[in-house]
């Protein structure tokens, strides 16, 4: 089957188009979009070598499908086996879905649609009509109460979490404090893209986070031990029977409500500031 490939960015990586071109054979999307692009600095100092700067690339794709077969969770799958030398984060809609929520309008998939680069096209398709402008004033009365829904969740989990470490309850700890990031990823990503995500992976959830607010991802990410605390909630909430091992007895338990109790804070900070801009928006 022809495609039609699209590459409007003079800078886009070849492996960025050549793993387009893998998911255009594989799912035979309508349209693939790049709705955000993060660049990452890491620093290499070492006496074995020269002193160096190395950058890696997250491109944040949309997939536009023909029917629901084709998940989310199926297309960031096959990404991440593929071993590829980019990061890929991708959220996958069928186009039936898609006209719906776009005619109400919804702000994600207007600014993906209206502002994002087509990178994909398949044979005869049709480029969607412009939205209809957002009502700011309803955006920001659903973004207020929906973050007030998952915050009132977090906070039971995170509630709920320091009782089970009061009684020495580890691995139910960790299980509701995983609960208490999901609940704000949630709600972050619907404040700031009108859009509301599935919850099959957190680091998927804070991958997301990171195309609006960096210092989401750079909390977990930012150094070595938060990184290694986020791995250990994040396996003992997806394997069965996770045993609380000397990782967590070393560590100390509290390290891992301190840890998500800081992302909460950052997450509430982050919000409140843009609800104010939002509001400005609303006054003018």
């Amino acid at each position: 089957m022809n495609v039609n490939i699209f590459t409007p960015e003079a800078d886009y990586n070849t492996a960025l188009i050549q793993l387009i071109n893998v998911l255009g054979q594989q799912f035979a999307p309508e349209q693939i979009y790049c709705f955000a692009k993060l660049t990452q600095q890491e620093e290499l100092q070492s006496v074995f070598s020269a002193h160096v700067l190395q950058e890696q690339c997250i491109y944040y794709l949309l997939m536009i499908t023909e029917n629901a077969v084709v998940t989310s969770k199926k297309v960031q799958q096959f990404i991440d086996e593929l071993g590829a030398e980019l990061k890929v984060v991708i959220v996958v809609h069928e186009q039936e879905m898609l006209l719906k929520k776009y005619n109400q309008p919804n702000g994600f998939f207007m600014r993906v649609l209206s502002q994002g680069e087509l990178c994909y096209g398949a044979p005869g398709f049709k480029y969607v009509q412009q939205p209809k402008l957002l009502n700011t004033k309803k955006q920001l009365g659903r973004a207020i109460v929906y973050w007030h829904k998952r915050m009132e969740m977090a906070n039971g989990f995170l509630i709920a979490a320091a009782q089970a470490m009061d009684n020495c309850q580890q691995e139910i700890c960790l299980f509701l404090l995983h609960h208490v990031i999901e609940q704000t990823c949630l709600g972050l990503i619907y404040v700031f893209m009108d859009y509301k995500a599935e919850s099959y992976n957190l680091k998927h959830l804070l991958y997301l986070c990171a195309c609006f607010a960096k210092s989401t991802l750079q909390h977990f990410f930012g150094c070595t031990e938060n990184e290694q605390l986020l791995k250990i909630i994040i396996e003992n909430y997806c394997q069965t029977g996770f045993q609380a091992d000397q990782d967590i007895e070393i560590k100390s338990v509290f390290k891992f409500v301190d840890l998500t109790e800081g992302f909460l804070d950052l997450a509430k900070s982050l919000c409140e500031a843009h609800f104010k801009v939002l509001q400005i928006t609303v006054d003018e």
